[in-house]
């Protein structure tokens, strides 16, 4: 299948198995979409689809099954499936739903703001061109506050894109706080690992923090 892609124009890198794929997601920026089969050695494809998607890899990622039954097409799209395509229906079919899934891009690769770099698709920030080695919580808690630069945005709102949504934590209605207060710590702290002087993120005492816009 391999060769018969990239007879059709695609460049494509393929895994035995699970195992030696996932490492490869680290380097996933530039990928367009990502397929998987149902049927993998000593796992399924549902089990890597939910791995792909709780490591925040956004890339399309289209699911291949000798067997299209209904409950199998549920599950990869519950999962994060972008499409559900039976191999029966030939190489031809694959392109066309390939093709499709490449160009329905979603976020864009790269956001830039000032020294910062997100890259949405895997969920990775670089500063100044060094990576930061941020947890998907705290990549999104970055994203958060960079979508909203200039705003404060409140403590509740970034517990609850960190976490489970309206969950409570530590000590009576409040206990959040505490939460995200350790979070913005730590991600402080591995911006500064790379820039000593990173000053981008405001605190507002007991209501939130903002991302400052250059200059401010």
């Amino acid at each position: 299948m391999a060769l018969e892609l990239e007879e059709r124009g695609f460049d494509v890198r393929h895994f035995a198995d699970a195992v030696t794929f996932l490492p490869a997601l680290d380097q996933a920026d530039d990928t367009d979409v990502i397929i998987i089969d149902w049927h993998l050695p000593k796992s399924s494809g549902a089990e890597l689809l939910a791995t792909i998607r709780r490591r925040g890899i956004n890339v399309p990622v289209v699911v291949l099954t000798g067997r299209g039954i209904i409950p199998y097409e549920n599950q990869a799209f519950q999962e994060g499936a972008t499409d559900f395509v039976d191999k029966s229906k030939g190489v031809e079919i694959l392109v066309r739903r390939l093709k499709r899934a490449a160009n329905d891009i979603g976020p864009p690769r790269v956001s830039i703001h000032g020294k910062l770099n997100l890259y949405r698709r895997t969920s990775r920030a670089e500063w100044n061109g060094l990576n930061l080695d941020l947890t998907l919580g705290e990549y999104n808690t970055v994203e958060l506050l960079v979508r909203n630069a200039g705003h404060y945005v409140c403590n509740r709102t970034i517990y609850d894109i960190m976490r489970t949504p309206c969950l409570a934590a530590g000590d009576g209605p409040e206990g959040y706080r505490v939460n995200v207060r350790s979070a913005i710590r730590r991600v402080r702290n591995k911006f500064r690992a790379v820039d000593p002087l990173f000053d981008a993120i405001d605190t507002y005492t007991a209501f939130g923090y903002r991302w400052r816009i250059e200059g401010n």
